[in-house]
């Protein structure tokens, strides 16, 4: 027995020299620059979540950013080429974007903040009507429920939603202490919502640098597979958070102008903006969009709920016929199938930020783990012909 333990006190030691040895064969200047790299990767991943609440901005502005290149590359291309030379055109090409961006937000405000701001009013106005009619339908629900469910059922379905029930109170007063946390760094979050604008400015003037600086940053040796892999990356997320703000704005407007035709004009915009905000959310953001609209519908225009049951629909079928193939379906390439299946995950894993993420950061990592499974084969593939390979791919499977 104790020749066992000391064999195994050797194997264990054993063990740990051969993954030391590695280690401790390296140049001491490989050991310090190691040494070095990891604190300061931990320490900024350290002051990164000490300071979250007031780099919220900041990280809005680079999604903004990220919206905005390709923008600012366009207008860049139109200028004559002594401008390029001389390194006005990007300044002049940010200034001319932020021009129309805050002309844009201008009409917004002076178009629709009035109409939508008159909506809300009246909205609210009927709210107590509203709550009226809805429990007049959950006391008809529940009767039904009473008479029609086995006493067994009910039982387990109770357990259930006492289940939810103390989920949905965790969750408020983690909402609510997240509430306090933002308030408390309110002047952080209001200072850097005034300099991420012209911080802004100067990602997008360097952008190009900035991406050479982070590619010098990785070993020659795998900079170029870097680089694919980023493109990779931006080739889906570019294409999928546009194609979903674009959606969005089309199944808005599509819903306000059917609202509208059919009586319910008075809340059409208000309703048109719910079902394109939900459309951000794949697959079931179209029928939680549709749900306000459809009980709105029945107290108010009772005459013309099954046409507005209908137009809902009418959206859906042409935004799952038409637009998606054409605008988002191409981002992303995956089945719906494991589309439900990722949402679900994401949900449970971050909640709404998780749903929104789930679809674009699976299609991302498909796409890097083809990328780098033809790398890494007996006789990889070279980058090129890896990256042809994994466009291939999105062909053939193209859903």
């Amino acid at each position: 027995m104790q020749q066992s333990e000391t064999s195994s006190n050797h194997h264990n030691s054993v063990s740990v020299w051969s993954w030391l040895l590695p280690w401790l064969n390296l140049p001491r200047q490989r050991r310090r620059r190691f040494v070095l790299v990891t604190i300061s990767l931990l320490l900024l991943a350290w002051l990164l979540y000490a300071s979250w609440n007031a780099l919220i901005p900041y990280v809005i502005g680079l999604f903004g950013a990220y919206l905005l290149v390709p923008l600012v590359n366009g207008c860049v291309a139109l200028f004559p080429p002594v401008l390029r030379k001389q390194k006005i055109a990007r300044p002049l090409a940010i200034v001319l974007v932020y021009l129309a961006g805050f002309g844009l937000f201008v009409l917004f405000i002076v178009a629709l903040v009035p109409p939508f701001t008159a909506q809300m009013e009246r909205l609210t106005a009927a709210w107590p009507s509203l709550l009226y009619h809805v429990k007049g339908l959950s006391r008809d629900l529940w009767l039904w429920y009473q008479e029609n469910v086995p006493q067994a059922t009910q039982q387990e379905i109770s357990i259930y939603l006492e289940q939810i029930r103390a989920s949905a109170v965790t969750a408020i007063q983690q909402g609510a202490w997240q509430a306090f946390s933002v308030v408390t760094n309110t002047v952080s979050f209001i200072l850097g919502i005034i300099v991420v604008p012209f911080w802004l400015f100067y990602v997008l003037n360097d952008v190009v640098n900035i991406e050479k600086r982070i590619l010098q940053v990785v070993s020659a040796k795998w900079r170029y597979d870097v680089r694919n892999m980023a493109v990779l990356v931006d080739r889906v997320l570019s294409a999928y958070f546009r194609g979903q703000l674009l959606l969005g704005g089309i199944v808005g407007v599509m819903v306000g102008v059917g609202l509208a035709v059919l009586g319910m004009k008075d809340y059409a915009i208000v309703l048109g903006a719910v079902a394109g905000g939900f459309e951000l959310i794949p697959y079931i953001g179209p029928i939680l969009g549709a749900i306000p609209g459809v009980l709105l519908a029945s107290l108010l225009a009772p005459q013309w709920l099954i046409w507005i049951i209908i137009m809902y629909i009418a959206v859906q079928q042409v935004e799952n016929i038409f637009l998606v193939p054409r605008i988002a379906g191409k981002s992303v390439q995956l089945h719906p199938a494991l589309i439900m299946v990722v949402l679900v995950i994401g949900n449970q894993l971050w909640g709404l930020l998780g749903m929104l993420l789930a679809v674009p950061v699976t299609a991302v990592l498909r796409d890097i783990f083809k990328y780098i499974y033809l790398r890494s084969l007996d006789e990889p593939l070279s980058p090129e012909e890896a990256m042809a390979r994994v466009y291939q791919f999105h062909v053939i499977f193209d859903v």
